[in-house]
């Protein structure tokens, strides 16, 4: 078990007219998107609430945003949410089009490294529609995220043309030792539908519908 530290949700929100990622995501989300999972947080949890962005934008609410230091790689971008340098202790990330059904506490509480969802449609593995993570956890993804050049990073995560950073996080889940829990908790909703816990082969619900 860890001891208890910072709590924080972060998000994401980049325009994507400059960024390499496909057609059908670029400016599909706005400050709005932000304002809604904020409040959201607010009433579900009592962690700080983060947006890492590629620029300046006119949200209503009040929380901490910080900026991309490079806004161009598309979705290989979400990968700087490990920045150690953020200082968001236990971090749960979320992205934008998730609703929240019910309070996060058994999320956080979950108290392990490394928290990922199981893939709805590929059972076998993870998504990243929503993910815990402690804070040396993060460091090592964002090690493992730095020690690619280039050239390794096209040949090994590029999907439909696109770098995905869903390919990283698959393989850093599969390959890194240690303790791991794949969730899929009615505490959060998505596209990806209703997200359970799953532990040691064992399914339930964490909260109501």
């Amino acid at each position: 078990m860890m001891e208890a530290m910072k709590r924080s949700v972060i998000t994401c929100l980049f325009r994507g007219d400059t960024s390499k990622m496909p057609r059908y995501s670029s400016g599909k989300y706005t400050p709005g998107w932000v304002d809604k999972l904020a409040l959201a947080v607010a009433r579900h949890s009592d962690a700080e609430f983060h947006v890492l962005q590629d620029r300046d934008y006119p949200y209503n609410g009040d929380f901490r945003t910080h900026r991309f230091i490079d806004p161009e790689q598309g979705w290989m971008n979400l990968m700087e949410v490990f920045r150690p340098e953020l200082d968001l202790g236990y971090c749960l990330f979320l992205g934008l089009d998730t609703v929240l059904t019910g309070r996060l506490d058994d999320l956080f509480g979950l108290n392990v490294p490394l928290v990922m969802p199981r893939d709805t449609e590929d059972p076998k593995t993870v998504n990243d529609g929503a993910l815990l993570f402690a804070p040396a956890t993060g460091e090592r993804i964002f090690k493992h995220y730095l020690d690619k050049g280039p050239a390794e990073m096209r040949r090994r995560y590029e999907y439909g043309g696109y770098l995905s950073e869903m390919l990283l996080l698959r393989e850093f889940w599969h390959d890194e030792p240690g303790s791991k829990v794949r969730v899929l908790s009615a505490c959060v909703r998505s596209f990806f539908g209703l997200l359970r816990i799953w532990r040691n082969g064992i399914t339930g619900r964490y909260s109501q519908e």
